[in-house]
């Protein structure tokens, strides 16, 4: 019997190329920077004061949620099954998009509210060295190097520098101010690890969407409890 040569097409993918991750994530960091602005000008439209968190969570709950839907339906354009997903899976995305979308920004905007916008955005920063190190524990090829730790360094550096000011020598921290936005800063890391790990098993588009969308519908309805609830 004479096999014939398969011929396998190995060359790499436009999505693994180092060019193309370089300048997809470039463009990623540019739309998330174009945000804040964004949301400013949204809180001004809708006359949303600094200090109103339910309308910030309603306002945060609908932009998620439809956001999660356009990826949905996305997916689905795409040819993408987004109903098939295992029993497992529909609980391993609830807890991504409670803790990533709902969560995160719970604690994120109670903690902006009592505490300024310098130290807010230094809070926040930690972030960056919550996930270097949850990384290096979790997962045996991401262990923590003095390039990292110079990298986080700087970075926080460079934060810090950007907000200089006479808020940046104020050293005093609160619990409900800066602590809630450190707790958000970690929260969010620890869901950005859990939502890698998963991501192994399911489609990305599918997982975000679903967990944007749920997040975001947390959000949206914790406010609008708040307001005619609560806050009655």
């Amino acid at each position: 019997m004479i096999v014939k040569d398969v011929h396998v097409d190995r060359s790499p993918s436009l999505f693994t190329s180092k060019k193309f991750v370089f300048f997809g994530a470039t463009f990623c960091c540019l739309l998330w920077g174009s945000a804040y602005p964004a949301i400013k000008n949204g809180y001004q439209l809708f006359n949303i004061s600094p200090d109103d968190i339910p309308s910030k969570m309603v306002f945060a709950g609908y932009r998620f949620l439809l956001a999660g839907l356009v990826l949905l339906l996305f997916a689905l354009a795409s040819g993408k099954a987004i109903g098939r997903l295992k029993k497992g899976q529909y609980q391993q995305i609830a807890i991504l998009g409670l803790t990533q979308t709902a969560l995160q920004y719970v604690f994120f905007y109670i903690g902006l509210a009592y505490t300024t916008g310098v130290k807010g955005s230094i809070m926040n920063a930690t972030g960056t060295f919550f996930s270097v190190l949850l990384a290096h524990y979790l997962y045996k090829n991401d262990r923590l190097t003095l390039n990292k730790i110079i990298g986080c360094a700087l970075g926080f550096v460079g934060v810090m520098v950007v907000n200089v000011g006479s808020d940046l020598m104020d050293f005093n921290f609160s619990l409900l101010g800066e602590g809630s936005v450190v707790l958000a800063a970690f929260i969010l890391s620890a869901a950005s690890i859990y939502g890698k790990r998963i991501s192994q098993t399911m489609d990305t588009t599918v997982m975000t969407g679903y967990q944007l969308a749920i997040g975001g519908l947390v959000l949206t309805l914790g406010g609008y409890l708040f307001v005619f609830g609560l806050g009655q």
